[in-house]
């Protein structure tokens, strides 16, 4: 093997830019596929972080009292698992949120989690610095501590190991470091979710937010719940034991464990690989990623067909010297096995050179979320399991490229080999067919994948352009949480009140108003909503999503009112109860009737708001759902003290940003404004994932095309060389050179036309899977398929330029005195 191995160095010394050209394009392919890999293998393969066996780890989910079952559980339920729960050795509960940290002069919002005492232990997670929190930290009365992440120890405190202990501010209260997490821990299943750079108790986090009232209602169902299954526990008698309690938690609280179709709430308990994606998000997150792989799965297969090209090319080259060996005595097998030891050597060269890109790739596929919106942490460094995924990427490409060139070596003819002193000027037709045949299949893979990235970009174009009932350019976005800054209703109110007075006089600021939730952000909120006069049916779902506003909202923004009215400065505390429904709502409850005037009430309220005015349908969370039921109330009402400015501007809204924060400034120093952006900007994570499919669909794409051109120029340089003495047969009876350059071009776009069948088939069958994905158009979009193949002939007629004009140099004496 090891003697092999040196001839395969040896042989491949002597063939420099054949070497290099096959290394370099199967570190493409790998690296690719590695680079996905990666980024598919950090966010649903790997296992939880700085824990001991995660496998034994378990997610204890509650429905919700609309019916989804992946909901959360109140901090008395959770009281009552962890002490009655026999199968589980330990159970802990956490809440991801927002702190804002306060540091001289300067002033932060960051993700963070509030866990009980045992949140730590159970896991297993030792600190890098310090201690962890314990359960004497989760007591009332207790000191305020924390625990920080190892990214924020780095960038905000220098990596100072004297920080265990040192006080800092979160949400205006002293609190004390008390540890520092290993690097890369961010807290329990945040695989997709802000990574968590603090941690306080549960007790702490009710403290901090002035809510501790959390601690007693049943109903507040806040928490997420992790427990560790006992050694000789089962996850199936876990769910048996857990599903049971909440039967008896069902008698004992009946209003607080019934849901809206009057069924028990239900218990979910999955294992920890089932739920590193939330549940929700499973489906689109697998067939997302299985897209991925298999498009890169495609670059591979081409790059492994323009490998094997080169081979076969070779191949000629070298049959008077494989003949030679095999007179010689050499074995057919043996000259195989060197073959594929030559494909082998070259694969491993081309997986080394592509792990290395996977690197740089998988930092670039993330790169490409948008930060602001999604500011997720997915660690895609390689690892043992992309390390092994690499090895068996290059072993199947050696041999999708290897075993054929292989084969064919086995089947030389050796006394024809002997004979054939000019291996270039009688290659066989059926080896000459046979290449044809992979070149056809190259440009195949690559309509394929310019049609899937064309789809994707002709949706965006489509989303871009369509009216989602409200005006998106020119507003500025800037968020405040008045409630970590320690503010009352009645400041916050003053609060706003003077930002909204001092925002309008702003030069180039044409309105101004609050919302709590954006649109088309992919977030939002739901509410019960009881209507006067209205009996739901068993198990109607009354749940809708709710939005708390400014005055002047539907201005500022230009969501058009159908009836009625907007609300105004009047519309405030003390004044009759208003509320806005859209038209899906108002047809829904009232239809043919006048929902002006109609009474409905909301969030478990016992006042009824008149309903005054009624605003056109639009897109509430995404694009691509259906039209959600939504109603509007003033904050002025209903105060809440994360709200988001909104201001429409003359010109481009970042303008005005530096104006608004000195606004700011002196309204209030220590006030950090969040992720300020524009109103275009934030609803575009809404296609985040077709961003992301057309960004990458379109670069492996033209990897694809690249290859494959490269492939059918290689092919038709070669068949210009094998084909010199019927070239200048045709040219000393009086072949014009017009007519050389017809022959050749014709041959090449007979190639790409037959590809083109073949991809465009197979366009069809894919343009349906994707139809799911896309907005505005379908799978089988006419104008992209056109596109596509147009893109594709382009590229055939380019990459058969240079062999034309090769086969109008022969020389006619030249290549019939060589014969």
């Amino acid at each position: 093997m090891l003697n092999d191995v040196r001839l395969a160095f040896r042989s491949l010394g002597k063939a420099p830019g054949f070497a290099i050209a096959a290394v370099v394009t199967l570190a493409l392919g790998i690296g690719a596929n590695t680079a996905v890999f990666s980024v598919v293998n950090a966010i649903l393969l790997r296992p939880m972080p700085h824990v001991d066996d995660p496998a034994r780890l378990v997610r204890i989910y509650t429905s919700d009292f609309s019916g989804p079952l992946y909901g959360g559980s109140s901090y008395p339920d959770y009281v009552d698992f962890r002490d009655r729960a026999a199968t589980l050795s330990g159970l802990a509960a956490f809440a991801s949120g927002s702190l804002q940290l306060s540091r001289a002069d300067v002033a932060e919002i960051i993700p963070g989690q509030a866990v009980s005492g045992n949140y730590f232990s159970m896991l297993g997670m030792r600190p890098a610095l310090g201690r962890a929190l314990v359960p004497d930290d989760d007591m009332p009365g207790r000191p305020l501590v924390a625990m920080i992440s190892y990214a924020l120890w780095q960038r905000s405190f220098d990596g100072d190991r004297a920080v265990v202990g040192r006080t800092i501010h979160v949400n205006g209260q002293p609190i004390t470091i008390v540890g520092v997490a290993p690097r890369g821990f961010t807290g329990a299943w945040q695989r997709l979710a802000a990574p968590s750079q603090m941690w306080v108790s549960l007790t702490a986090s009710t403290r901090l937010e002035d809510r501790r009232d959390r601690l007693q209602a049943r109903g507040s169902r806040w928490l997420g719940m992790i427990g560790r299954l006992e050694p000789s526990a089962t996850l199936q008698a876990a769910r048996t034991e857990l599903g049971g309690l909440a039967q008896q938690l069902h008698r004992a609280y009946p209003d607080a464990w019934t849901d809206v179709r009057e069924r028990p709430r239900q218990v979910t308990v999955l294992n920890e690989a089932a739920a590193r994606v939330p549940p929700d998000m499973q489906t689109a997150a697998i067939g997302f990623a299985g897209m991925l792989m298999v498009v890169v799965a495609l670059v591979l297969l081409v790059a492994c067909a323009n490998v094997a090209h080169l081979f076969l090319a070779r191949a000629v080259r070298r049959r008077r010297e494989v003949a030679v060996k095999l007179s010689l005595g050499a074995s057919r097998w043996r000259l195989v096995r060197q073959l594929l030891t030559e494909a082998v050597v070259l694969s491993a060269a081309g997986g080394a050179l592509g792990l290395l890109l996977a690197v740089w790739l998988a930092d670039l596929l993330v790169a490409l979320r948008p930060t602001a919106a999604m500011p997720i942490a997915i660690d895609a460094q390689p690892d043992a399991r992309v390390f092994l995924f690499a090895v068996v990427v290059s072993v199947g490409a050696a041999l999708l490229f290897g075993l054929l060139p292989a084969r064919q070596a086995g089947r030389l003819n050796l006394l024809t080999a002997l004979r054939d002193q000019d291996t270039g000027a009688r290659v066989a037709r059926g080896r000459l067919a046979l290449r044809d045949l992979l070149v056809v299949a190259e440009v195949a893979v690559s309509l394929l994948l310019i049609s899937s990235a064309g789809l994707f970009v002709r949706s965006l174009q489509q989303a871009s352009a369509t009216d989602v009932g409200f005006q998106r350019d020119n507003v500025l976005l800037a968020s405040f949480n008045l409630d970590l800054q320690g503010y009352t209703e009645e400041r916050g109110h003053l609060f706003f009140s003077e930002l909204l007075n001092r925002a309008q006089a702003l030069p180039n600021v044409r309105g101004a108003s609050l919302a709590q939730k954006v649109p088309l952000t992919l977030g939002g909120q739901r509410t019960w909503i009881q209507i006067a006069g209205y009996t739901p049916r068993r198990g109607e779902d009354m749940e809708f999503d709710i939005n708390r506003v400014g005055p002047r909202y539907f201005e500022t923004i230009r969501m058009p009112l159908a009836l009625g009215r907007g609300f105004t400065p009047a519309d405030r505390d003390g004044s009759p109860l208003v509320a806005v429904v859209n038209q899906a709502f108002a047809r829904r409850f009232w239809r043919g009737d006048n929902p002006i005037g109609k009474r409905l009430s909301y969030s478990g309220g016992d006042s009824f708001a008149k309903v005054i005015g009624v605003v056109r349908d639009s897109a509430v969370r995404s694009l691509s759902e259906e039209q959600r039921l939504q109603v509007f109330v003033p904050y002025l009402q209903d105060y809440r003290g994360d709200m988001v400015l909104h201001l429409r501007t003359t010109g481009d809204p970042l303008a005005v940003l530096p104006a608004v924060r000195g606004e700011i400034r002196q309204l209030d120093p220590s006030l950090p404004v969040i992720n300020p952006t524009t109103l275009r900007e934030a609803t575009a994570v809404s296609l985040f994932p077709q961003r992301l499919a057309s960004s990458v669909l379109g670069g492996f794409s033209l990897v694809a095309l690249l290859m494959a051109m490269v492939g059918l120029a290689g092919l038709l340089v070669h068949s210009v060389a094998a084909r010199t003495r019927e070239i200048g047969i045709r040219m000393a009876v009086g072949a014009r050179s017009a007519d050389l350059v017809r022959l050749i071009v014709q041959r090449g776009l007979g190639l790409v036309a037959a590809g083109a069948v073949l991809g465009s088939a197979a366009s069809m069958v894919t343009g349906r899977l994707l139809d799911r994905f896309l907005f505005g158009i379908s799978g089988a979009d006419v104008v992209t398929m056109v596109s596509a193949v147009l893109i594709l002939a382009a590229a055939g007629i380019a990459a058969t330029y240079l062999p034309a004009r090769q086969a109008t140099k022969v020389d006619p004496v030249t290549a019939l005195r060589a014969e």
